[in-house]
């Protein structure tokens, strides 16, 4: 993949005023290295972060012979589709 910001990348925990009652809420913010920082090749990969994981677990899942049910034995349509979802999380992280 070209384009994003290349790891490592933190999540760290902070703040924020959110009415005008000065109540806070915990919030999230993803910092990123230094350099350049592509807004969109970034929001992409973000975006696509949870296919990607749930791609690659069904994937080493399956690898161990434990289907996305959780049952022993994994079919070979089952196999092709986890294989299916990583490379359309791929895609999707890419652009594409």
């Amino acid at each position: 993949m070209s384009g994003h910001t290349p790891g490592p990348w933190t999540v760290r925990a902070g703040s924020f005023p959110y009415d005008a009652l000065e109540s806070f809420a915990v919030c999230y913010e993803i910092v990123m290295p230094l350099g350049p920082v592509i807004s969109k090749a970034n929001g992409q990969l973000i975006e696509a972060a949870p296919d990607l994981y749930d791609a690659a677990v069904w994937v080493l899942h399956n690898a161990h012979g434990i289907s996305k049910s959780g049952e022993d034995g994994v079919s070979q349509e089952e196999e092709n589709a986890s294989w299916a979802a990583l490379m359309a999380a791929t895609k999707k992280a890419e652009g594409r």
